[in-house]
C-alpha cells in the first residue's frame, strides 16, 4: 500500500478537509455579532446568563440589509424580549426567500435572537434576514441611542 504523500490527490484532499475543519471550529466560536457565547461540553450546552435575560428597550426597530438579496425588517420588543420579527420587503429570488420568511421570523421569536439556523438552498436570503434582524436589535440595546 502507498503512503499518502506518494498520492498526492488524496493528500490534498485531507489535508483541506483538516483545514476546512479547523476553519469550521474557529468561525463556530466567533461572535461577530456581539451575542452572547454558547459553550458546548460533550453533555450539556450552557448559555451566558444575558442570553437569558431581558435586554432591550421596549418598542419598534426598523433596519435593512444591503445587497440584491437585501430584506427590510421591523422587530417588536416587548419586556425586554424579542416579540415579533416583521419582513417588509424582501429582494431576490421569490422561491428562496419566501422559505425563508415563512419560517424563520418564528424561529427568531421562539429564540429572541437572530441567531438561528438557516434553510438548506436558501442561505443568502436568510443571512439577509439576519444581517438584517441583528441590526434592528442593536438599535434596540440599551447602549445605544434610542430612534428618533
Amino acid at each position: 500500500m502507498r503512503s499518502l504523500k506518494e498520492q498526492p490527490g488524496l493528500f490534498r484532499l485531507l489535508s483541506a478537509a483538516a483545514l476546512w475543519t479547523a476553519g469550521s471550529a474557529a468561525a463556530f466560536a466567533a461572535d461577530p455579532a456581539g451575542d452572547p457565547v454558547r459553550s458546548v461540553s460533550a453533555d450539556t450546552v450552557h448559555e451566558s446568563p444575558a442570553a437569558s435575560a431581558p435586554n432591550l428597550r421596549d418598542g419598534d426597530y426598523r433596519a435593512e440589509s444591503p445587497g440584491w438579496t437585501g430584506m427590510a425588517v421591523a422587530v417588536h420588543i416587548e419586556d425586554g424580549r424579542l416579540a415579533c420579527v416583521e419582513v417588509l420587503k424582501a429582494k431576490g429570488t421569490p422561491s428562496y426567500y419566501n422559505r425563508v420568511v415563512r419560517r424563520l421570523p418564528q424561529l427568531m421569536k421562539e429564540k429572541g435572537s437572530a441567531e438561528v439556523d438557516g434553510i438548506t438552498g436558501a442561505t443568502l436570503s436568510c443571512n439577509s434576514l439576519k444581517e438584517a434582524v441583528r441590526a434592528a436589535l442593536k438599535q434596540a440595546r440599551p447602549d445605544t441611542l434610542p430612534p428618533r
